[in-house]
């Protein structure tokens, strides 16, 4: 995060004087949103299949098979 951080910063600084794009300009540039992670967002791909779309859906005693490779 902190690599990622400070490629930010040099991004917004904008373009040092004789380049035409700012550093990293193809890698920050092509992000469109950043946000954080949701604990919906952790919900694998299988319980989704399966219905359990949010945290709500999960039943407090019962047993839910996980893997975690």
């Amino acid at each position: 995060m902190r690599d990622f951080r400070a490629r930010l910063d040099a991004w917004q600084r904008g373009a040092p004087m004789g380049q035409r794009s700012p550093p990293y300009n193809a890698f920050i540039g092509a992000i469109e949103t950043i946000g954080a992670v949701e604990p919906r967002d952790r919900i694998g791909v299988r319980f989704r299949e399966d219905g359990l779309i949010e945290v709500a859906d999960f039943q407090d005693r019962t047993t839910y098979l996980i893997d975690l490779a």
